[in-house]
């Protein structure tokens, strides 16, 4: 049986505060993003773009695909709920008021890293309690030529003489 790192709070915050790395190199209100630097005026180092936003696209197609199968879009709905619910109990009780409006974007990029932390967390503890292993569907070429034995035909039955007529 494998043996897995327990999971901690300092684990989760290194999922979280990658996924908000990833996420705020991908748009920031900031004006240092890869968005801002693609969509800008200057055409330079086109090549260092094409390159970046590869590498970007590699980490949302590695990450959204183990968190999709682990939690499934119901858990990705309940965890956006919580975030939500969250952030309005934080608006009810006033602790948001001083805050200034140019916050919530982050607030926003802050909670999408939440519900991807979450789905990466679930993804270890699947794997360290229950030992479930989440694949994708990636064998398909390996069955491709499998052709199911066929049965052995079944002989018809002997042809019996009609009943005698008394």
């Amino acid at each position: 049986m494998a043996h897995f790192p327990p999971f901690t709070v300092g684990r989760f915050t290194t999922r979280w505060l990658l996924a908000l790395f990833v996420l705020s190199a991908t748009y920031n209100p900031s004006g240092l993003s890869y968005y801002h630097w693609v969509t800008g005026r200057n055409s330079d180092y086109l090549s260092l773009k094409v390159a970046c936003g590869l590498a970007l696209l590699t980490a949302y197609g590695a990450v959204w695909p183990i968190i999709y199968t682990s939690i499934g879009p119901v858990g990705i709905f309940m965890s956006t709920a919580f975030v939500v619910t969250g952030s309005l109990v934080l608006w009810d009780y006033g602790l948001l008021d001083g805050v200034r409006p140019s916050f919530y974007p982050y607030g926003l990029l802050a909670g999408i890293a939440f519900v991807t932390s979450v789905g990466l967390a679930f993804a270890h503890l699947q794997l360290q309690f229950w030992h479930i292993k989440s694949y994708r569907k990636v064998t398909v070429k390996r069955y491709a030529a499998y052709v199911p034995p066929v049965p052995a035909p079944v002989p018809a039955p002997a042809p019996t003489a009609p009943p005698p007529i008394l």
